[in-house]
């Protein structure tokens, strides 16, 4: 084994001086054209498509995240109802349960099976 420095001269894109402005002028081409382009509506919904996911994404695993935190303060009456009546219930009477109400009415039904 040497000690002697690895030369990694080689490996630098700036070695060849032509082709180094070459690829930046390019490389800040691109850029500038892109940035001056006018979006279209379908354009901009593409964009900003993964962002507005990730955040979705984010919302709904931190409402997941605090529903099982808290789910064990629910109320007692609810967690002793058959949950076919409490459906039932509901759908007669027309009214529309909030949803942490209904995810819970709905693991307590799979949750003896």
């Amino acid at each position: 084994m040497t000690d002697d420095p690895l030369d990694l001269s080689e490996l630098d894109p700036s070695r060849d001086r032509a082709r180094w402005e070459a690829r930046i002028a390019a490389v800040t081409s691109q850029a500038l054209t892109r940035r001056q382009r006018r979006f279209s509506v379908g354009d901009q919904l593409v964009a900003w498509a993964r962002p507005a996911l990730a955040v979705a994404a984010s919302l709904a695993i931190a409402a997941w995240g605090s529903a099982w935190a808290f789910g064990g303060n629910a109320p007692v009456a609810a967690q002793r109802t058959d949950p076919a009546l409490e459906l039932a219930r509901w759908a007669s009477s027309g009214e529309l349960p909030a949803t942490p109400q209904l995810l819970q009415l709905v693991g307590d039904a799979h949750a003896g099976h």
